[in-house]
């Protein structure tokens, strides 16, 4: 219950009991201000919690030049079942397998969120399974320095369905959870990410 003393001593602090200021108390004493009060808190803390949680981030993954070529080798899971599998780099000279892919775009800008995975324009689905070499470097831009991934596939079938120009993903996330996803998407976030499943 409320103290019936209006003013506090010098030094004395402010406990439970004291008694609320004469404005506050008149209007919280009406229902339909205390009903003003509670509906105007469901509609400010979501949006406010909305707002803050944008500004921190827009959701579009983003390069990360920390996430460096030692961090990238393992299996990579993307939309539809596409995976890829980086193997620690070896001079393309060499001839090695270093990369593997499964149910993989002919064309990486033809995944997109409905499931229709590297179709082309009839339709299509333009899917392969096959083997090649990777490699990491910096890309430059007018935005400054960032990690990319460069795709070169040897073998793959269907043959008609392998891509015969390199392929290029951003790298970002993290180097304990790397992610790859496309090089540039116009107008938007990138609509498939490939995020790091297995060594």
């Amino acid at each position: 219950m409320w103290s019936s003393r209006e003013e506090l001593a010098p030094g004395a602090v402010m406990t439970h009991r004291m008694k609320p200021p004469a404005v506050l108390k008149r209007a919280l004493g009406t229902w339909p201000c205390r009903l003003a009060l509670a509906l105007a808190l469901c509609v400010l803390i979501p949006v406010g919690c909305t707002v803050i949680v944008g500004a921190v981030s827009d959701g579009c993954p983003e390069p990360n030049p920390l996430v460096l070529e030692r961090h990238l080798p393992g299996t990579y899971t993307g939309p539809h079942g596409m995976k890829i599998r980086l193997a620690p780099g070896a001079p393309r000279d060499e001839g090695a397998d270093t990369l593997r892919v499964e149910k993989w775009p002919f064309d990486l800008f033809a995944v997109d969120s409905t499931g229709k995975a590297g179709q082309d324009s009839a339709g299509k689905a333009r899917l392969f399974d096959g083997s090649g070499d990777w490699s990491y470097a910096e890309a430059e831009t007018s935005a400054g320095k960032y990690p990319r991934l460069t795709l070169h596939f040897n073998e793959g079938t269907p043959k008609e369905d392998v891509p015969s120009t390199d392929q290029h993903l951003m790298v970002g996330g993290t180097p304990d959870n790397p992610e790859l996803y496309e090089d540039e998407v116009a107008g938007g976030c990138t609509n498939a990410t490939y995020r790091r499943t297995g060594s």
